[in-house]
């Protein structure tokens, strides 16, 4: 790839990285480890564009180092794994401002497997699954997190747009002010598939114009479900018979 860090810190400012490829994170790899020490990464006003990864993070990968993007555009990266714009493992991941467009994986936009994660006003549109059944902008997995002011937009797919998935207690997940339409899956799932979020919070969103399989809105599922208050759901439909705005189940 274009850049490789491993127990060293980097600033980015007003760069562009294109078509670059390697495993993992094609354009961008950072990586803290026991043997390399601490790691991280901020870009300000960067373009990472037309990478590939031969398995993760096609745009960037990073695994236990702290990421910070801050108005950078992740496009038309791919990669046949999670995280065809971004993969971002354990440490801490901030982004914001930021766009993730026409990326593609089995996760395609950005997969967040991190301690914490904060995603402020950024925008999700036009990423895909590279077949079969994946998540097309967003996964959260296992990290306390705040998902707000965002747009998610004009996707089609067989699966989900957006999981949330904190998998172990304690794992607050909460997407509060966001807009997500436009949206349709063909197989069996939602446009936002919320699974085992204990203490989670849906709130203050708009969900508009989506067409799913189960649910056209919200998926909620697993043990624990969130509090789901002051949004607005609108023209959403169901191909099936689960719910046009939200199907909830064990």
């Amino acid at each position: 790839g274009a850049l490789y860090i491993r127990g060293a810190s980097l600033s980015l400012e007003h760069c562009r990285i294109v078509s670059s490829t390697a495993s993992p994170g094609g354009g961008i790899a950072v990586i803290e480890d026991d043997t390399s020490g601490p790691a991280a990464l901020s870009t300000s006003d960067c373009v990472i564009e037309n990478c590939t990864s031969t398995a993760w993070g096609g745009g960037l990968y990073k695994y236990q180092a702290d990421l910070q993007l801050l108005r950078t555009r992740v496009v038309n990266n791919s990669s046949p794994g999670e995280g065809g714009g971004l993969y971002a493992l354990l440490g801490q991941a901030i982004l914001e401002d930021c766009h993730f467009v026409g990326n593609s994986g089995n996760i395609g936009g950005a997969f967040i497997d991190s301690d914490s994660a904060t995603i402020t006003r950024c925008v999700f549109a036009g990423n895909s699954v590279n077949g079969g059944f994946g998540w097309t902008d967003l996964g959260i997995a296992e990290c306390v997190t705040v998902v707000s002011g965002c747009l998610f937009e004009g996707t089609s797919a067989p699966g989900i747009s957006i999981i949330l998935d904190p998998w172990f207690t304690g794992s607050r997940i909460r997407f509060v002010g966001n807009v997500v339409r436009n949206h349709s899956t063909y197989d069996i799932s939602s446009t936002v598939d919320m699974y085992g979020c204990e203490n989670g919070e849906f709130a203050y969103n708009l969900i508009q114009d989506n067409m799913n399989t189960n649910g056209g809105a919200i998926l909620i599922s697993g043990r624990y479900n969130p509090r789901v208050h002051h949004n607005a759901f609108i023209n959403n439909v169901t191909s099936d018979t689960f719910g046009s705005v939200i199907h909830v189940q064990v």
